[in-house]
């Protein structure tokens, strides 16, 4: 029954072990389960509502959106650097997207270095590993390349100081 009033919900068989979840149940001695609330990711959950009838529903919680800035110079590598400079290393994924048709990260040499500004999302408190970078400037062989995000027609881009998609064509 539990499983029926799901489907046009949440689909029971994508539930993963090792998921967090709870149960709601009352205070009285037969501790008789209300609610079970299965948290489907780090922002969404789904709710169980166990009394009469049968309700299920979806609910996020609430994102803190937290501005922040790193540097930091390459000694060996760009990962190792995002490491030492106390960032989260998929900073550096995100970087390579962004500069993927500019430069070639093969070619990163000890001495390039980085500036960072973005956003990073916090649920209760806890980085949940997403990030908006809004602006970045990478230098490499002693020139300045720099990113700035831009939102047009619903897409977001990055582009440099003058205006130029760092997006290429093939």
């Amino acid at each position: 029954q539990i499983c029926q009033k799901a489907k046009d919900v949440f689909n029971v068989r994508k539930m993963r072990v090792g998921q967090s979840y709870s149960v709601l149940s009352t205070k009285d001695s037969l501790n008789t389960p209300e609610y079970f609330i299965y948290e489907d990711s780090s922002l969404e959950y789904v709710v169980f509502d166990l009394h009469d009838e049968i309700k299920v529903y979806k609910g996020e919680k609430e994102v803190e959106k937290v501005n922040r800035s790193i540097k930091g110079t390459i000694e060996s590598s760009l990962w190792n650097a995002m490491v030492a400079a106390k960032g989260n290393p998929l900073l550096t994924m995100k970087l390579s997207e962004i500069y993927q048709w500019t430069i070639d990260f093969f070619g990163i040499t000890k001495g390039d270095s980085f500036k960072i500004l973005y956003e990073e999302w916090l649920v209760e408190g806890k980085p949940i590993n997403y990030f908006e970078i809004k602006a970045v400037v990478l230098t490499h062989d002693g020139k300045d390349y720099y990113a700035y995000t831009y939102t047009q027609d619903g897409k977001d881009g990055f582009y440099d100081e003058n205006g130029n998609s760092l997006q290429k064509a093939f």
